[in-house]
C-alpha cells in the first residue's frame, strides 16, 4: 500500500513538471514570437543559453529557477537607484552650468557699468543713500513729482 501511494505521489509530482515545463516551452514560445529584433531577440537568446545548464536545448523548471537566481541582472530597484542618481548628477550638473553662466552675466554687467561710468553713480548713490538712511523706493518716490510711478525730468 505504502508503495501504491508513493508512486502516486511522484507520477503526480511529473505530470506537475512536466505541466511546468510545457508552460515555461510556451512563454518562450510567445517570447520568440513577439521578440524578433535583433537586439532584443539575441538578449532572450543569450538568457536562454544560460538558462538551459545541460545545454540540451530545453529548460527544465529547476534550470529556469536556478539560472534566474544566478542571472547577472540588476534589480528594479537598483536600477531605479542609478536611475535615480543620474538625474541628480545631470541636474546638479546644469544647475552648476546655470550658475556659472549668471555669474558671468553679472561679471560681464559690472564690466559694462565699470566702463560707462554708471558704476561710479551707483556707488555714489549707495553712499548717499547710507548716509541719509534711505531706502531705494524712498529715494524713487521724492523724485516722483506727480506720483506717477514715472521719473520727470522737469
Amino acid at each position: 500500500k505504502h508503495e501504491i501511494e508513493q508512486g502516486l505521489i511522484r507520477a503526480h509530482t511529473a505530470q506537475v513538471e512536466l505541466f511546468k515545463e510545457q508552460k515555461v516551452g510556451e512563454i518562450l514560445m510567445k517570447l520568440e514570437g513577439r521578440f524578433h529584433e535583433d537586439k532584443v531577440w539575441g538578449r532572450v537568446r543569450e538568457l536562454f543559453d544560460h538558462l538551459d545548464a545541460d545545454k540540451s536545448g530545453e529548460i527544465t523548471v529547476k534550470e529556469l529557477r536556478k539560472g534566474l537566481q544566478n542571472w547577472n541582472q540588476k534589480s528594479a530597484q537598483e536600477r531605479f537607484r542609478e536611475k535615480k542618481k543620474e538625474e541628480i548628477k545631470k541636474a546638479m550638473a546644469a544647475k552648476k552650468a546655470d550658475k556659472a553662466a549668471s555669474e558671468d552675466r553679472l561679471k560681464k554687467r559690472l564690466e559694462e557699468a565699470e566702463k560707462s561710468g554708471a558704476m561710479v553713480v551707483l556707488v555714489k548713490l549707495e553712499q548717499m543713500l547710507k548716509a541719509k538712511v534711505m531706502r531705494t523706493v524712498d529715494l524713487f518716490n521724492k523724485l516722483d513729482a506727480d506720483g506717477d510711478g514715472d521719473i520727470d525730468i522737469d
